[in-house]
């Protein structure tokens, strides 16, 4: 009987894909896997033996972009070419549209298709159809929203299996809940990495030293020197920058705030993802402030985990008048009821992954 032999496929390095830890924990000890990464900065880190990492700095520039995906897609069949493998997981839409006809010929029903976030790629209609026999010809689609249905093909939907932006044993997390209660000033916390400057922007001047508030923010990322410079030249004294932080704080930092800030761009990527700051608010039991009209916002208003920011209304407004109308046990019941959601889709996508592993 032929050994199984998994191959995972990174649009990214290891250390940048949270999600591949869910699978790896889930491997079956005596399956042997690779896992095929690209180092688009030249970071040049050390792996295992079984890492194979693709090393080339990524263009801008859209054309620069496609032929950087090619490249790493022929890196890819080169590996698949040379070593054995009959199961594959394939985490990056762009390196796909290259890849699909060879894993449709090689691997169909072989792979699973893990979706994490939305790519302009879908959109032009030659990809769309490359997209859609992609999913088809998987064993299974994984999807880290269920808002990603409102862009992926239709009728897929008996293809998909929910695979959430969390570590499973976080859920069981037990903390010492007695009530909240809020006190001015009121602490707001934007934790992880910061990649929307405008956004986050809008968030700052809306609250600007407004002293019945004191916001931070914990975390490094693209958008982090706008937003320090932002907050410099207006001479705003209830923002503090705390700046990157090593993963064993993060339950202290979340324990030393009132609400999570969870605003995001108004675009189709936004509207349809689950962040990671959704689940550390309900895990913590920190209440969010997110966007209406996203996922986020529908599952906010159905679990009572938050505020629900109208754009239309001023900010500071509306979240005095949360604190003061926040009802505890109605929050954490919601808190409780989406965690067992997020427990059920779990236990299905454990099964799917032992049905393909089999």
């Amino acid at each position: 009987m032929e050994r199984i032999k998994v191959l995972f496929i990174l649009g990214s390095l290891p250390e940048d894909a949270p999600y591949l830890t869910y699978y790896l924990k889930l491997i079956p000890e005596g399956i042997k896997y690779d896992i095929v990464g690209w180092d688009r900065l030249n970071r040049y880190t050390n792996y295992p033996h079984n890492y194979h990492i693709y090393y080339e700095k990524i263009s801008h520039s859209y054309i620069g972009k496609l032929l950087g995906f090619f490249k790493y897609a022929k890196y890819i069949k080169g590996i698949l070419e040379r070593k054995r493998y009959n199961k594959i997981i394939v985490f990056t839409i762009a390196a796909t549209c290259f890849l699909q006809p060879y894993l449709i010929k090689k691997f169909k029903y072989q792979y699973i298709f893990d979706i994490r976030d939305y790519s302009p790629l879908i959109k032009m209609p030659i990809y769309k159809q490359i997209f859609k026999k992609m999913i088809y010809n998987s064993f299974k689609t994984c999807i880290s929203s269920y808002g990603f249905i409102k862009w992926l093909p239709t009728n897929s939907t008996n293809k998909l299996v929910a695979s959430h932006n969390i570590d499973k044993n976080s859920l069981q997390i037990k903390y010492n809940f007695n009530t909240i209660k809020f006190q001015y000033p009121i602490k707001i916390l934007t934790i992880g990495r910061l990649r929307d400057a405008n956004t986050n922007i809008f968030f700052i001047k809306e609250l600007a030293n407004n002293h019945a508030f004191k916001i931070q923010f914990a975390g490094d990322g693209p958008a982090l020197p706008k937003l320090q410079k932002y907050v410099l030249e207006h001479k705003i004294s209830n923002v503090v920058f705390t700046g990157k932080y090593d993963k064993k704080y993060e339950k202290s930092i979340i324990e030393n705030t009132d609400l999570i800030n969870i605003l995001l761009p108004n675009n189709i990527l936004s509207k349809s993802l689950m962040s990671n700051r959704f689940y550390l608010s309900v895990v913590h039991r920190k209440p969010m402030i997110v966007n209406e009209n996203c996922i986020q916002a529908s599952y906010c208003k159905e679990y009572s985990l938050g505020l629900v920011f109208n754009w239309h209304q001023k900010l500071d407004e509306q979240i005095e008048n949360y604190c003061k109308c926040f009802e505890y046990e109605k929050y954490s019941s919601g808190c409780n009821d989406f965690i067992n959601m997020v427990s059920d889709d779990y236990m299905k996508f454990e099964q799917m992954l032992y049905n393909f592993l089999k």
